[in-house]
């Protein structure tokens, strides 16, 4: 009798621990926000920013949103262009693995988004876009309860896109209030794409760093006729037409910031996961190129990454390198949910919480770029400091020291072989899965001649 009555207490006390057990489990599955603002900013260099260059006065409302959260100052983005990029934020997968990698291509309805993620979790979600390569009739809505695009007509770069943008969230926003007043309020996630700083550069008064200019250049010049003068181009014409470039970020930012402060004003704010990135860089004359879209180094790839949730994501600097394509699965880590899958983003939860160094990781990058103007099929890795560039068709490698040699001007490929033998077996194996997971590409849809010229105008055709 004695030993029944001992085996019951053991059940009991096992019981007991089984289901406290149960119970934390499922506590540390609740994420700590209730909400999720996604931004990100198309043609955004981290250089031009305050957050990530002190030297620069552009953006206050994203450093104000960097001191608040994690900034992680070497976040790499999985290609050189926003159709790629975009699908990999969204998907959480590389470009070879998406299939999104020409301008034909259309994301494929066989991955879910994380907009789709969201919405099985009974968020309510909403994207309002300014670029015409992520519209939905290419994919890009899946998910989204809305999903809106600004309107262009004519010459899309006649069009300043970024207020539209902010009003069309801020009235979501508080439609979305209203709604809720009758009843319960569910959680939302919302998608904000900014397009102003992507060429071509126009002259925002108000943030004006151009007026000292006297030369021949003119905002909103057509980047084929800046490609065609490039070569004359003096000391002037390159800082004034970077002064428009960053004239372009400082409006943009603004228009963040107004999105923030309605945020902010709804009560909003602490139980919002706020993430700022962008799709690419830009080259503005850094290596006699304007634009983007044909190589993999920093100035293309190297972009902003922010979280900010105060109170409860650490305010700090994380200089380890992480990726882009890190944003879906650290979302879905907030709810249990992991992945670890090769070629696919890692979660970044612990780093944001508790400041631990992000997992040790090779950051990919591709390109496979197909223009009349501009052919470029290359991968990339990073690893610590170090990068290895491959091109596909000569087979050249490019190995750079970030940390000595953060422009990557100097090519240490011949000189240090020893971290080429190192680096060149994850760019070769990647190849190989690149050329297991390469789907048929899609053959070019229906155009108008108005599309046709506004692809043409942006530097995509």
């Amino acid at each position: 009798m004695k030993n029944r009555k001992i085996s019951a207490v053991i059940t009991l006390l096992l019981s007991l621990y089984l289901f406290a057990l149960v119970v934390g489990c499922t506590k540390k599955s609740e994420p700590p926000f209730k909400n999720v603002v996604l931004i990100i900013v198309d043609t955004l260099a981290v250089d031009f920013l305050d957050a990530y260059n002190i030297d620069r006065a552009t953006s206050s409302n994203i450093d104000a949103l960097a001191k608040s959260g994690t900034t992680f100052e070497r976040a790499y983005s999985p290609s050189s262009w926003t159709k790629p990029s975009v699908s990999s934020i969204f998907t959480g997968v590389m470009p070879t693995v998406h299939g999104v990698r020409t301008i034909n291509d259309v994301l494929p309805s066989e991955f879910n988004t994380l907009a789709e993620r969201l919405k099985e979790r009974e968020f309510k979600t909403a994207g309002f876009v300014s670029h015409t390569l992520i519209s939905p009739a290419l994919g890009y809505a899946q998910g989204f309860d809305q999903y809106d695009t600004i309107p262009f007509k004519g010459n899309v770069h006649n069009v300043i896109s970024s207020e539209k943008v902010t009003d069309m969230g801020v009235s979501w926003l508080k439609d979305s209030l209203k709604d809720s007043a009758k009843g319960d309020k569910p959680p939302f996630f919302i998608f904000l794409h900014y397009f102003d700083p992507h060429n071509n550069y126009k002259h925002h008064e108000k943030f004006d760093r151009t007026s000292w200019y006297k030369g021949e250049l003119t905002p909103g010049i057509d980047i084929r006729q800046l490609r065609k003068k490039s070569s004359t181009f003096t000391n002037d014409d390159i800082r004034y037409l970077r002064g428009l470039y960053e004239e372009e970020i400082a409006h943009t930012d603004h228009e963040i910031g107004r999105f923030l402060k309605t945020l902010n004003e709804l009560g909003l704010t602490d139980e919002t996961l706020i993430i700022l990135t962008a799709d690419h860089g830009e080259e503005l004359m850094d290596r006699g190129f304007i634009g983007h879209s044909r190589t993999l180094y920093d100035e293309l790839i190297r972009v902003p990454l922010i979280f900010s949730l105060p109170g409860k994501i650490k305010s700090q600097r994380i200089s380890e390198p992480v990726g882009t394509l890190d944003i879906l699965p650290t979302i879905l880590d907030f709810f249990g949910a992991r992945r670890d899958e090769v070629f696919r983003g890692a979660s970044l939860k612990d780093s944001l919480l508790s400041g631990t160094a992000p997992p040790l990781a090779n950051v990919y990058s591709e390109v496979d770029f197909r223009s009349n103007a501009i052919k470029s099929y290359k991968i990339s890795v990073v690893q610590g400091s170090k990068k290895l560039i491959l091109d596909k068709p000569t087979k050249k490698m490019e190995l750079y020291d970030l940390k000595l040699d953060p422009k990557e001007l100097i090519n240490l490929a011949d000189v240090d072989k020893k971290t080429v033998d190192e680096l060149s077996p994850l760019l070769l194996s990647y190849e190989v899965e690149q050329n297991k997971e390469v789907r048929k590409e899609a053959p070019p849809p229906e155009r108008s001649p108005e599309e046709i010229e506004q692809l043409k105008s942006l530097g995509y055709l």
